[in-house]
C-alpha cells in the first residue's frame, strides 16, 4: 500500500468540483486467471468503471480522522485495460462530507496504482456554479452531456493522506444494490416553452415550482416502463411518476433524445396540488440535464437521491423523446434477518409494514435521519434509533460504526457533535449530546453483549461526561449554555424558543441522571467498581436535586424548568419513568401525569419513551390507544413510510420528511409489549418475557438476538389469558412475569390474565 499515492488535478481546488481519472494497464498473456482485487477510495465520492463496466460506487462516508476504502474482486482481460474514475468534491462541508481535497487513490494488486502516471481532467459537462441541492446533502446536478471531453493532463501527486487522516478499510459490509422502478404514471401534459437563454440558466428548481401545467395525456405515454414525450405546441411536456414506495440512490437513465433537449428531473416524497414541491428555501430538489443527439446513459452516482415522486420535465425537442429506462439504485445496508410481527388487527400490521420501510432506508452506510432531505447522521436521532434498530436487526455492526464516527467526532473539550461528520456545518452541539452518546453505548451493549466495544469507547463517555462537571451549578443541577441550543425534542421546552438566560430545563438533567446510571452499568461490566460507585453517587446527587427543585409537590409532578410560569410536559416523566429514575411516591403521579390532557405532549421521536413508559406502568391500553391516534393518519393515508412528526408534510414550511426513523416507537411497543419480550442481560442472556393482548386474539413474530431468532405466536383464550408457543434460541433464557424460566429449546406456554 506504500506505493499507491494519493492524486489529484492541478487545478482542482474550489467548490463542486467533479473531475474524471485514467489509466491504461497491461495485462501479460496468462496473467488473467481469476479476479484482482482492486481498493479504491476518493474525497469524496466516486464512480468506478474497469473496461467500462461500472464496477461500484463510495465510498462510506468517513470523519475528521479517518477515510474508507473500498475493496472490489474485477476480472481484467489479456492485453490492454482500462480503468476510469469520475470523482466529485463538494469542497464545502455538508452533512455527508467533510473535504479536504478533491483526490483519489487505487490500486490493482500487483498491476496498477495511482501515480504520476495517470492522467485527469475536470469535467467539462458539469457546472460548478449549480445551486445547492440542499445544504445538507450538496449540490445539484446541472450537466450539458454535449460537451465534449477536454485534453487529458498530468496529476498532482498528495503528500501522504489529505488532512493527516487515516486510510483503512471499510468497516461495514459491501453494501447491496437493489433497483426500483417507477409504478405508476401520475399525469402528464405541457408545460410553456423554455426562454431561450434557458440553456445557461441554473433556476432549473425555481422553473419547475412556479410554471403552469396543462394536462393532456396526449403529451406523454408511459407503457412497461417506457415514457415517450410527443410534440406539443410549446415542444416542452412533463410527467410526474410515482414509484409507490420510498426510494435512494443513483437515478439511472436511458434516453434518446435530440441534441439540445433539456431533461430537468424534480424529487419529492409527496405532491402538492398534484405536483412535486421542487423549491422551498433553502432547498432545490432538481437536477439538469441537456442531452447530446441520439440514445444516451445518465448514470447519476455521485449523489443520492432520495424520493417517491419523480418529475419529469422535457424542454425544447423537435422529436419525441423515449425515455426507455427509468430507475434507481439503491445502495443499501445489508440487513440481517429482520423482526417480523403478525397480529389479527389489519392497522397494526400496516404500522409494522411502514417502520420496516422507514428503518431499512434509513440504515446506509450509517443511520440518517431522513433519505430525502438531509441523509444525515444526527446523533440525538440515535437515542431511539438504537433501541429500535437493534431490536429490528440485532445487527452490532451498523450501531458500532456509528459509536465510532461519534468518537472521531469528539471535542477537545469532550463535546460530542450533534451531526457527523460534518460537524462544521452546525458548528454547535446540543448539551444533551454527551448523555445522549452514553445512552447509546448502554443500549448497544445491552442487545449485543459486546463489551470490546464499551471497552475501547468508555474513555470516550468519559470525557463526554466529565463536561457537565464544569456546567454544573451551586446547586447541582445542570443549567442550559449560553450559546448552544438546547434542543431535546421540537416539542420540548427551549427547542423551538430561546429560554430566559441562566434557565434550568428539567428534561435535559433528567437525561444526564439516566446517563450517570448507565454510565455506572457499563463500568460495572468492565470490572471497575470504583468508577460505578463515583457515577452511582453523581445520579443520586442530581436526582434529589431534581426532586428538590423541580417536584412540584402541590401538583404532584416535575416542572419543565426554572422559568416561569410553570409549565409541565410529558418529556421528564416518561424518561424518569423509562430509565426508572423515580421513587415510588413519584411513579403514580408521574404516570398520571403522562395520561393529563393539560401536560403539553411529545412529538413523535419522545413518544418511544412515553408508550414505554406507560406500558411499564400497567397503561399499554392507553400506549395503544396512544399509537392509534398519533400513527392513525398515517396508516389511513397512502405514505408507506413514518412520518418525522404528526404534520407529515407540513411541518417546517412544507419540507416535513415523510421518512423518518426515530419515530418508529410503534414497531418497539409490538415487539416489546404485544410479543412481550426485552432483553434483561447484556446479548438476551436472559429476556423478560411477557406478552400482553389489549384487545387482540393473536400475534405472533420473531426477536433477532446474538444467539439467533427467537420465535413466538400466542393466542388470547375466553377467559383472557395467553396460550401459545416460544422456540428460545440456544445461550438465551426466558424469564416470565412470575419469575419462572425457561432456557433454549420449543416451549408451549399458558399466561394467565394478568390482573
Amino acid at each position: 500500500m506504500n506505493s499507491v499515492h494519493w492524486i489529484t488535478p492541478p487545478d482542482g481546488m474550489g467548490e463542486n468540483i467533479t473531475f474524471l481519472a485514467r489509466r491504461a494497464f497491461d495485462v501479460l498473456k496468462g496473467n488473467v486467471a481469476g479476479s484482482r482485487r482492486l481498493r479504491v477510495c476518493a474525497d469524496w465520492r466516486y464512480a468506478l468503471y474497469v473496461n467500462d463496466e461500472f464496477i461500484g460506487s463510495g465510498p462510506v462516508r468517513g470523519s475528521r480522522r479517518r477515510y474508507f476504502y473500498d475493496e472490489y474482486a474485477v476480472t481484467l482481460r489479456e492485453g490492454e485495460n482500462f480503468v476510469v474514475v469520475e470523482v466529485h468534491s463538494p469542497g464545502r462541508a455538508t452533512f455527508g462530507a467533510v473535504p479536504v481535497i478533491p483526490a483519489l487513490w487505487l490500486e490493482i494488486e500487483d498491476l496498477v496504482a495511482t501515480d504520476a502516471d495517470w492522467q485527469m481532467q475536470i469535467d467539462p459537462s458539469r457546472r460548478r456554479e449549480a445551486p445547492l441541492y440542499t445544504p445538507q446533502i450538496g449540490y445539484s446536478e446541472c450537466r450539458d452531456l454535449r460537451r465534449e471531453l477536454g485534453e487529458w493532463t498530468t496529476v498532482q501527486i498528495v503528500e501522504g493522506v489529505p488532512g493527516g487522516r487515516q486510510l483503512v478499510a471499510c468497516d461495514i459490509p459491501p453494501l447491496t444494490h437493489l433497483h426500483h422502478s417507477p409504478q405508476k404514471l401520475i399525469s402528464c401534459g405541457s408545460v410553456p416553452a423554455s426562454p431561450c437563454d434557458e440553456h445557461d440558466g441554473i433556476r432549473y428548481a425555481e422553473q419547475m415550482q412556479t410554471e403552469s401545467h396543462e394536462e393532456k395525456q396526449s403529451a406523454a405515454t408511459w407503457v412497461d416502463g417506457e415514457l415517450q414525450f410527443t410534440l406539443t405546441a410549446t415542444n416542452s411536456a412533463y410527467a410526474i411518476l410515482d414509484f409507490e414506495q420510498e426510494t435512494y440512490g443513483s437515478v439511472l437513465l436511458d434516453v434518446d433524445a435530440p441534441a439540445g433537449t433539456i431533461l430537468d428531473l424534480g424529487y419529492g416524497d409527496a405532491l402538492y396540488d398534484g405536483r412535486v414541491k421542487t423549491c422551498s428555501e433553502p432547498y432545490r430538489f432538481a437536477d439538469r440535464y441537456i442531452l447530446r443527439e441520439g440514445r444516451q446513459q445518465i448514470e447519476h452516482r455521485l449523489q443520492d437521491r432520495g424520493f417517491r415522486y419523480l418529475q419529469i420535465v422535457a424542454r425544447g425537442f423537435d422529436r419525441a423523446v423515449v425515455l426507455h429506462t427509468i430507475e434507481v439504485e439503491q445502495r443499501a445496508y445489508p440487513l440481517p434477518a429482520r423482526a417480523t410481527f403478525a397480529c389479527d388487527d389489519p392497522f397494526l400490521n400496516r404500522l409494522w409494514a411502514m417502520a420496516d420501510r422507514t428503518l431499512a432506508l434509513c440504515a446506509t452506510d450509517t443511520f440518517v435521519d431522513c433519505p430525502w432531505r438531509e441523509q444525515a447522521l444526527w446523533l440525538n436521532d440515535m437515542l431511539v434509533v438504537y433501541p429500535f434498530y437493534l431490536a429490528f436487526t440485532g445487527d452490532a455492526t451498523l450501531p458500532a460504526r456509528c459509536l465510532r464516527l461519534a468518537a472521531d467526532g469528539q471535542r477537545a473539550n469532550g463535546l460530542i457533535p450533534s451531526v457527523y461528520p460534518s460537524a462544521e456545518v452546525r458548528d454547535s452541539t446540543f448539551p444533551s449530546l454527551s448523555a445522549i452518546y452514553t445512552l447509546m453505548l448502554a443500549d448497544y451493549h445491552l442487545y449485543t453483549g459486546d463489551v470490546a466495544l464499551v471497552c475501547e469507547l468508555l474513555p470516550v463517555m468519559e470525557k463526554a461526561l466529565a463536561v457537565y462537571d464544569t456546567w454544573s451549578g451551586p446547586d447541582g443541577l445542570i443549567p442550559d449554555q449560553t450559546g448552544m441550543w438546547n434542543f431535546i425534542e421540537w416539542s420540548s421546552p427551549g427547542s423551538r424558543a430561546d429560554l430566559p438566560p441562566g434557565s434550568i430545563t428539567t428534561i435535559l438533567n433528567v437525561l444526564i441522571a439516566a446517563a450517570y446510571q448507565a454510565a455506572a452499568t457499563l463500568h460495572r461490566v468492565t470490572g471497575n467498581s470504583a468508577r460505578a460507585a463515583v457515577f452511582q453517587q453523581k445520579q443520586e446527587h442530581l436526582l434529589a436535586a431534581i426532586r428538590n427543585r423541580f417536584w412540584l409537590t402541590d401538583r404532584e409532578r416535575l416542572c419543565n424548568g426554572s422559568f416561569q410560569p410553570a409549565s409541565f410536559s410529558q418529556h421528564p416523566h416518561a424518561v424518569g419513568l423509562h430509565y426508572q429514575l423515580l421513587d415510588e411516591k413519584q411513579r403514580g403521579p408521574a404516570l398520571a401525569a403522562l395520561l393529563d390532557p393539560s401536560v403539553a405532549q411529545t412529538d413523535l421521536y419522545f413518544q418511544h419513551f412515553v408508550l414505554s413508559a406507560l406500558s411499564s406502568g400497567g397503561r399499554a391500553d392507553a400506549a395503544l390507544a396512544a399509537i392509534r391516534q398519533l400513527w392513525g393518519p398515517m396508516v389511513e393515508s397512502d405514505s408507506p413510510t413514518i412520518w418525522e412528526t404528526t404534520r407529515g408534510k407540513d411541518e417546517f414550511n412544507g419540507v416535513g420528511s415523510l421518512c423518518h426513523a426515530f419515530a418508529c416507537a410503534p414497531l418497539y411497543f409490538m415487539q416489546t409489549v404485544l410479543l412481550g419480550v426485552r432483553p434483561r442481560q447484556p446479548g438476551f442472556r436472559e429476556f423478560s418475557f411477557a406478552p400482553q393482548s389489549i384487545g387482540l386474539t393473536s400475534a405472533c413474530g420473531t426477536v433477532p438476538t446474538p444467539h439467533g431468532l427467537l420465535s413466538i405466536e400466542w393466542h388470547c383464550q375466553p377467559d383472557g389469558s395467553l396460550r401459545g408457543v416460544i422456540d428460545i434460541p440456544p445461550s438465551t433464557t426466558a424469564i416470565f412475569p412470575d419469575g419462572s424460566q425457561l432456557s433454549s429449546g420449543s416451549h408451549r406456554f399458558h399466561l394467565p390474565t394478568t390482573p
